[in-house]
């Protein structure tokens, strides 16, 4: 049997979007790596997922967001939260290199890994963004953005190690 589906994570204007988003979000934060910003955008896309993270205390709060979303699991069988991480890499590489080619993200911060807003977006892009953002079902999943970003990446205590979408054990400390 043949059977045809849709799925965000394999699509590469979705997920320029959701980078956009993320970038809209982070924009007080500062700039992230590429790497925080590609974990962060897998849990924007499956925040039903968000529980399988170790928080430190002050946000564990955030466990229960995973109950909260549980209606955007797909239905039927999925591979494991790290193999649909790795597919979903290159097509985050692709949209990256894109939107910064475009001028959307800031080429001087890519050149170093880092994933920050460019110069300028498109007033109508950034009123879709920014009212995606604003929605009221997001704004939970907003503060959850805003808090993971500030963990550091690499090491056992880092993004990789706590969502366990990447290996983190030869990482450079």
């Amino acid at each position: 049997m043949i059977q045809l589906s849709y799925q965000a994570a394999f699509d590469p204007y979705h997920a320029a979007f959701r980078l956009l988003r993320l970038a809209v979000l982070l924009e007080s934060a500062g700039a992230v790596t590429k790497t925080a910003a590609k974990i962060i955008d897998f849990f924007i896309l499956f925040p039903f997922r968000i529980d399988e993270i170790t928080f430190t205390q002050k946000h564990r709060k955030f466990k229960r967001l995973a109950k909260k979303y549980a209606y955007t699991r797909p239905y039927g069988l999925q591979p494991s939260p790290r193999a649909i991480f790795q597919r979903m890499t290159a097509l985050q590489d692709a949209s990256i290199d894109t939107l910064t080619a475009h001028g959307y993200l800031d080429v001087e911060a890519a050149n170093r890994d880092l994933f920050r807003l460019g110069a300028s977006l498109p007033q109508d892009l950034r009123d879709r963004i920014e009212a995606a953002n604003a929605h009221v079902s997001q704004k939970e999943l907003v503060e959850f953005v805003l808090a993971i970003s500030e963990y550091p990446v690499p090491g056992p205590s880092g993004l990789k190690a706590r969502s366990g979408l990447m290996e983190y054990r030869y990482d450079a400390l």
